[in-house]
């Protein structure tokens, strides 16, 4: 993958969870709401470790996996996190989640390599039920809005630091892999068979 390639790719994640933010007005429940749903996916370290490997994962399968793969997890972590948010409080939330499925939709409908579809059905599974239980822990002080936020930007930070990791180690160990066939000890342990 070209470095142009993934700085647009690091980017459109970053914008995707953090341009909301950016239209928020800065006042106490808001900023609670988004730095305590931040904080949720940094704090438990199974999530993190998880996200990150989902990120290392679609840099090393790569082609269109790179960009779907962390786009539905995102899409399920907000369809699992909208549906624990009480509809009469926010009427506007059926139509959110029906649109962040038809998104999701969309994403699995483009992959030409269905076996990237092995991928996204744990993954999915595991986004949305962590979502679900994410919506429990939302602070008394803001809405689950602005706590929902917080978590989908963390979590696409997360998953642009795995596809760094994973670009870095696919570089690496092709790399390695190519100077070891080179070497004379290699080529002369090939040679006895």
């Amino acid at each position: 993958m070209s470095m142009r390639l993934f700085v647009l790719l690091f980017t459109a994640l970053f914008l995707i969870g953090a341009l909301p933010v950016f239209f928020l007005q800065p006042f106490g429940s808001a900023s609670a709401g988004v730095t305590a749903g931040f904080m949720l996916p940094v704090d438990d370290l199974y999530h993190a470790t998880v996200t990150i490997a989902i990120g290392v994962l679609s840099a090393w399968l790569g082609q269109e996996a790179i960009l779907f793969l962390p786009l539905c997890t995102l899409l399920i972590l907000c369809i699992g996190s909208l549906t624990e948010i009480d509809e009469h409080a926010f009427p506007a939330v059926h139509a959110f989640v029906i649109g962040a499925i038809l998104l999701f939709s969309l994403c699995v409908s483009m992959l030409r390599n269905k076996s990237f579809l092995l991928c996204i059905l744990p993954i999915a599974l595991w986004a949305y039920f962590v979502s679900t239980g994410y919506m429990h822990n939302v602070p008394s002080i803001t809405t689950p809005l602005f706590f929902l936020i917080g978590i989908i930007v963390s979590s696409a930070l997360l998953i642009a630091i795995g596809i760094a990791l994973g670009i870095t180690l696919t570089d690496k160990l092709k790399e390695s892999f190519t100077s070891l066939k080179s070497s004379a000890a290699f080529t002369t342990f090939l040679s006895l068979f």
